[in-house]
């Protein structure tokens, strides 16, 4: 299916992709988030790095993909991705403009009983993950998604049927790949948020 982005669709971006809201026709959905590589990204890069940056962008892209279908609560789902005209992209599900950081950078005066509900919420994402072998190696609030529907019942009472799901794997590892991972041994996450085993033992810690 084609899939149409409009001039001021623009979402969000990451250090290397932009993401935009679209529409197109998947599995009787027709808007989503579409999340597009930089191509000055590309542009900059020789022919090593290129395929390099697009063998990491595809193997994010199904590990994700396989990843929806065993925990379809819990992951960002995905209907296609792919190369086109240059471009790469991931097709994915909409959800919620509001992120989990933006809820804590807008202060919102929700209860620590809500606050617990989210944690717990968040807990049980992960250990699904861990169940199956990956790490995410990059949880932090702005990867914590809500679907679209109402997050708040009011300013200090958050949705009881609310769930979240986790996204962006351009990080995750599969404790039983035979292959060796490009960042073994290396300083892997976004630092505000790593523990300081994974500072100082990159090489022990995932």
């Amino acid at each position: 299916p084609s899939i149409k982005i409009e001039e001021d669709s623009f979402m969000g971006e990451g250090g290397s992709s932009f993401v935009f809201k679209s529409t197109s026709n998947y599995q009787n959905e027709s808007v989503f988030a579409t999340k597009i590589l930089k191509p000055k990204l590309l542009n900059t890069l020789g022919e090593t790095e290129i395929k390099w940056i697009k063998k990491r962008f595809y193997k994010e892209c199904s590990i994700q993909e396989e990843l929806c279908k065993l925990m379809p609560d819990k992951v960002v789902n995905v209907y296609d991705y792919g190369e086109y005209k240059n471009v790469l992209f991931l097709q994915m599900e909409l959800m919620n403009k509001t992120t989990l950081q933006q809820i804590i950078e807008n202060q919102y005066l929700f209860s620590f009983k809500n606050k617990l509900k989210v944690a717990i919420k968040l807990a049980d994402g992960l250990d699904q993950l861990h169940s199956t072998g990956f790490f995410h190696r990059d949880i932090k609030p702005s990867n914590i998604l809500f679907p679209k529907g109402q997050i708040f019942i009011n300013k200090n009472e958050i949705n009881e049927n609310i769930e979240i799901k986790l996204s962006d794997y351009g990080l995750v590892k599969w404790i039983h790949s035979n292959s060796v991972d490009y960042y073994d041994g290396c300083i892997v996450g976004t630092l505000r948020y790593m523990s300081p085993d994974q500072i100082m033992t990159p090489n022990l810690i995932d």
